[in-house]
């Protein structure tokens, strides 16, 4: 759960970061699409990182019996 919030936490700063830059006619467009990949990159690495512990503490319960 801490893992998750972190991971909320750096979407969250990413997303500031990129839309403090400043804006112009394309640069708008550039940072919203720049913002949705992070994003989303972002997303998938946390949920990623929460599956392998899961299956880590699985594999651990089965070795332990």
């Amino acid at each position: 759960m801490l893992i998750r919030l972190f991971g909320y936490l750096v979407c969250i700063l990413c997303s500031s970061a990129i839309m403090s830059l400043p804006e112009t006619e394309l640069g708008t467009t550039v940072y919203y699409t720049l913002l949705v990949f992070i994003n989303l990159f972002i997303f998938f690495c946390v949920v990623t990182i929460l599956n392998l512990n899961e299956r880590v503490k699985k594999l651990e319960k089965i070795n332990r019996e």
